[in-house]
């Protein structure tokens, strides 16, 4: 499928944005990133090596919330001062 445009292939594949594949240009968008590699007729991680593994998968994992405190660190004592109700509890 070579000589298609981005906003061409995003029409033939249903995107109603024509700009909407020119996403996966800037950042990680698995569903863009296959349409224009198979268009260009290589695998998306050959394209887009930073955004897979090497057995080929997604390395988009989320990471969990970052602690509130280094691990090791004390609570501060401020903290019970800032919200009363919390005082009595240590």
């Amino acid at each position: 499928m070579k000589g298609y445009s981005l906003r061409q292939l995003a029409k033939l594949n249903g995107y109603g944005n024509q700009n909407s594949l020119t996403t996966a240009l800037h950042r990680p968008y698995p569903l863009a990133e296959a349409i224009i590699a198979e268009a260009i007729g290589l695998p998306a991680p050959g394209i887009w090596p930073s955004r897979y593994d090497a057995d080929g998968k997604p390395n988009r994992g989320r990471p969990g919330p970052k602690p509130m405190l280094p691990s090791g660190a004390k609570p501060s004592r401020l903290r019970a001062m800032r919200n009363p109700q919390n005082a009595g509890i240590a």
